[in-house]
């Protein structure tokens, strides 16, 4: 599988990425822990190194965390999650749960869920970002843009997370039916901002060049 630099991050990851959501096995259908492994194995077998997971997603942390403490690949694989809290403390408990879950010292990726479009909260919280990024907890910053359809006020809240300066990647919505995007991920690309795109199982890591998520 070949690979790309994505964005600014120096990571360089599969073009197809895992999203490990359904490995929760609770509320996305129950998944058992062999299978888990099985899919995790399958997809590295094949030259994956990208897994895409979120502290909400059930136990998707803690069976990653319990396949890569068994197998010998914890140094080439890139591991994102998320957060959906905007305050410190509940950011630093998230990650924390994630960190011990899946066993890192730092979570490579770390995207704010759903984030805020207010000003003054959209500051504070990546302000918290960017403390935990000094601290060495987290590798990048990323801003996983939320909802299934694209309107003005989704691509608005893109352009104001990339003008910041601070975020490193972008999730986003986009498809060969859903293109709307396509301005936001111009703009990203303009400023070395990675973009993932979620709904479509496909990626784009700039400059310009193109990875896959799963």
């Amino acid at each position: 599988m070949k690979q790309r630099v994505l964005g600014r991050t120096g990571f360089s990851v599969s073009e197809v990425s895992l999203g490990a959501w359904q490995m929760g096995g609770v509320k996305y259908g129950m998944v058992s822990g062999q299978a888990a492994d099985r899919i995790l194995s399958e997809y590295l077998d094949r030259g994956g190194n990208f897994i895409d997971t979120a502290h909400a997603y059930d136990e998707s942390e803690v069976r990653i965390g319990h396949f890569l403490r068994n197998h010998a690949v914890r140094d080439r694989v890139i591991v994102a999650s998320k957060t959906h809290h905007l305050e410190e403390p509940e950011i630093r408990r998230d990650l924390e749960h994630s960190l011990s879950a899946m066993g890192r010292d730092c979570i490579d990726l770390y995207y704010l869920h759903a984030p805020p479009a207010e000003p003054d909260q959209m500051v504070r919280t990546l302000d918290v970002f960017e403390r935990l990024k000094a601290e060495g907890k987290i590798g990048a910053i990323g801003a996983s843009i939320k909802g299934p359809n694209v309107i003005s006020e989704t691509a608005e809240l893109s352009r104001k997370y990339i003008d910041k300066g601070k975020v490193d990647v972008l999730m986003l919505i986009y498809s060969i039916l859903r293109q709307d995007n396509e301005r936001s991920i111009a703009l990203a690309g303009a400023a070395n901002v990675g973009v993932v795109f979620k709904d479509t199982v496909f990626a784009r890591s700039y400059r310009g060049e193109r990875t896959r998520r799963a």
